[in-house]
């Protein structure tokens, strides 16, 4: 199904977020960063208009949400000799729309100077789950590269980029997407982006299937099992925030890993503790709050 995406867009930024969608083509300005009326990668004005753009807007303005650490280390497995403590990572609550795109580093990054450049020199490793706006787009060998920063570009797979799709029909309210693409889940007051943060969920063959459907049941702390007799069968106690959505799969928490960003479930959509105690209390007079779980291009 093909899907109209919503582009934020603010007073002088129109040009810049063309610029990200359609990725820019000048096969001359990659050889040097200063290669002749270019800079960067980009041609010379673009860039130079770019700079003004990036130091005003240096980063999304969003807040993230606050962490029970008692919780985490509640749901932490501190029984074993290599004990594993649960993910303090959460998503992010807006206040506004973001001015540009934006999305998260999910694998360390050194930016480079120039889009498939080398690495001519050290650069610091920005962290993973880093939020950067996305100021421009370059191809480069089949793939996209992003400028997240001044003379900082990133390939795209290690970046996971918050796509809006159109909100369905007959949907209003309070409602939840999921972009299994991305692997980004984002939050809505009828249009309004309320919050986004990143998920696990299904890896292949038990992909998280896409569609419409709604909230059919919530547990607070609830058994998961599945699969019993099969080589992949579990059986998870305990698992919080439980919202079922489409034939057994759930939107849950996931204390056990910290892989958020990339596919990991059996079919369900894992979230951090934090980001599923959120929705959790986000919709609980959203009982039955539809849940549209969709792959971008």
């Amino acid at each position: 199904m093909m899907r109209n995406h919503r582009v934020f867009i603010a007073a002088g930024f129109i040009v810049f977020l063309l610029a990200v969608s359609q990725p820019t083509f000048a096969a001359n300005c990659l050889s040097r960063v200063d290669a002749p009326g270019c800079s960067y990668g980009l041609p010379t004005d673009q860039y130079q208009q770019l700079l003004g753009i990036m130091a005003s807007n240096p980063h999304p303005v969003v807040h993230g949400l606050p962490v029970d650490q008692d919780e985490l280390l509640k749901y932490s497995d501190t029984g074993k000799e290599y004990y594993h403590i649960a993910s303090s990572f959460t998503g992010v609550v807006f206040d506004a729309p973001p001015a540009l795109p934006m999305g998260w580093i999910i694998k360390a990054a050194r930016p480079l100077p120039l889009p498939g450049g080398d690495y001519l020199e050290k650069t610091d490793a920005i962290l993973r789950y880093t939020i950067v706006y996305l100021y421009a787009t370059q191809r480069v060998g089949g793939e996209n590269w992003y400028l997240i920063g001044p003379g900082q570009w990133v390939q795209s797979y290690k970046i996971a980029r918050l796509v809006r799709p159109a909100r369905p029909g007959g949907v209003g309210g309070r409602w939840v997407a999921v972009d299994v693409a991305q692997q980004v889940l984002t939050a809505y007051e009828n249009d309004q982006l309320v919050f986004a943060t990143l998920i696990s969920s299904g890896k292949a063959p038990r992909v998280t299937r896409t569609g419409l459907t709604s909230v059919y049941l919530r547990q607070r702390v609830g058994d998961m099992s599945a699969l019993m007799g099969t080589p992949d069968q579990y059986n998870i106690y305990d698992v919080p925030y439980i919202m079922y959505f489409n034939d057994g799969m759930a939107l849950h928490a996931a204390p056990w890993h910290d892989n958020f960003g990339y596919p990991m479930s059996h079919g369900c959509v894992n979230m951090s503790m934090t980001d599923a105690r959120w929705l959790f209390g986000w919709t609980e007079n959203t009982p039955t709050a539809p849940v549209d779980v969709w792959r971008s291009s």
